[in-house]
């Protein structure tokens, strides 16, 4: 028996018929959330446009695997899993998927899907704020894995969770290094800018 099981030890090992498939587990982030209710002078509102679909005017199907009903479905479907994504860390305001940067609100996010096959996705970011100053550009990307479909998932959570939860966490990071009275004047200029409209 002994010499049976080296026999296929050996076997594997020189590649006579054993293959090895690599299990791909999907990379994590955890979220940051307040610990205690947030100073309602930090508590800004968010507006996430709907994403650019990122699709090119002679995209082939075919050749790219780009389908853009599918495309143009996850502009939509991955601002609003940012959206509940933000709203869970209690560091904002109101948070709303909105139609065009011409909304007003306090700070809005923009993004271009750059690849999105459902294993792999990549969104370009940026954040400005009422005022027009530009916060940051920053690119996100994650790799699905085995599980992250499977039946036994934890359903309350996107396959690509990775990126909305790292989103949220440079967003967060960067509202702290902020004065609260450059925070007041972001809100303000918001509202000011809702009157001015009435």
């Amino acid at each position: 028996m002994l010499r049976l099981s080296l026999l296929i030890i050996l076997l594997c090992l020189v590649g006579a018929g054993c293959t090895v498939n690599e299990v791909i587990v999907a990379d994590e982030t955890e979220l940051v959330v307040a610990d205690t209710p947030a100073d309602e002078s930090r508590l800004l509102d968010i507006g996430i446009v709907e994403f650019n679909p990122g699709i090119d005017d002679d995209n082939n199907p075919r050749k790219t695997g780009v389908h853009e009903e599918i495309r143009f479905a996850e502009t939509k479907y991955l601002a609003y899993h940012l959206k509940t994504t933000l709203q869970g860390t209690g560091h904002w305001g109101a948070v709303r998927v909105i139609p065009s940067r011409e909304a007003f609100t306090d700070v809005v996010i923009s993004g271009d899907i750059e690849k999105s096959d459902g294993e792999f996705v990549v969104i370009n970011i940026t954040v400005e704020d009422a005022s027009g100053t530009h916060w940051y550009d920053k690119s996100y990307e994650t790799q699905t894995g085995v599980t992250s479909y499977s039946e036994r998932r934890d359903r309350r959570l996107d396959p690509y969770q990775k990126v909305f939860n790292d989103i949220a966490n440079d967003l967060q990071a960067y509202s702290e290094l902020m004065e609260p009275k450059r925070l007041r004047q972001v809100r303000q200029i918001s509202e000011l800018r809702f009157f001015a409209d009435m």
